[in-house]
C-alpha cells in the first residue's frame, strides 16, 4: 500500500472513531479517550440525536432604569437569527460542556455586552439582570403556556 493510500485510510478511520465517540457519547455519557476539542467538534453534529424537552426556555433580560424600576429588554435585537439557533445561543450550548464557573462567567460578559450595546443605543439602563424561563411545551403553541403560574424563573447574573 502507498504511503498516501495508507494517510488517507488513516483520517477516514480516525474520522469515524472520533464521529463514533461522540455518537456514544450523545447516547450514553460515556466518553472514550478521544480529545475533548475534537469530541465536542463531532458531538455537535449529534444534534438530531440529542433528544427533546418537554419544557421550552427563553433567556430573560431585564435593564434598571435610573429610578429603580425594572423594564424588560427585547432581545430580538441581540439574536437576529432564527428560533432554533437563537436558543442555542441563549443557552449558550458550547459552554455547557464547562463548570458552572464558566457558564456564570459567560452570562455575565453576555449581560456586560448587552448593557453596552443598550447605553449605546441610548437606553439609561443602571443595570443588568438574565434570567432563565422554563414552561411545558403546549399543543397551542410556543408561548401558551409562558405564564407565571406555570414557569420557572431562575436568577442567571446581575451587572452594573
Amino acid at each position: 500500500m502507498s504511503p498516501i493510500r495508507f494517510l488517507q485510510n488513516a483520517i477516514v478511520v480516525a474520522f469515524l472513531a472520533i464521529t463514533g465517540s461522540a455518537f456514544l457519547f450523545t447516547m450514553t455519557r460515556v466518553a472514550l479517550p478521544v480529545p475533548r476539542p475534537l469530541l465536542l467538534f463531532s458531538y455537535g453534529m449529534m444534534a438530531p440525536y440529542q433528544g427533546d424537552d418537554e419544557w421550552n426556555n427563553a433567556l430573560i433580560a431585564e435593564g434598571r432604569l435610573p429610578d429603580g424600576t425594572w423594564q424588560s429588554i427585547d432581545l430580538d435585537r441581540s439574536f437576529p437569527v432564527g428560533r432554533g439557533e437563537r436558543t442555542i445561543r441563549e443557552r449558550l450550548q458550547g459552554v455547557r460542556f464547562f463548570a458552572k464557573e464558566k457558564v456564570q462567567q459567560a452570562y455575565s460578559a453576555f449581560a456586560v455586552q448587552l448593557l453596552t450595546h443598550e447605553r449605546e443605543r441610548g437606553a439609561t439602563y443602571t443595570a443588568v439582570r438574565l434570567w432563565n424561563d422554563d414552561w411545558p411545551r403546549s399543543p397551542g403553541g410556543y408561548e401558551q403556556l409562558h405564564l407565571p403560574a406555570f414557569t420557572t424563573r431562575t436568577f442567571l447574573t446581575f451587572v452594573q
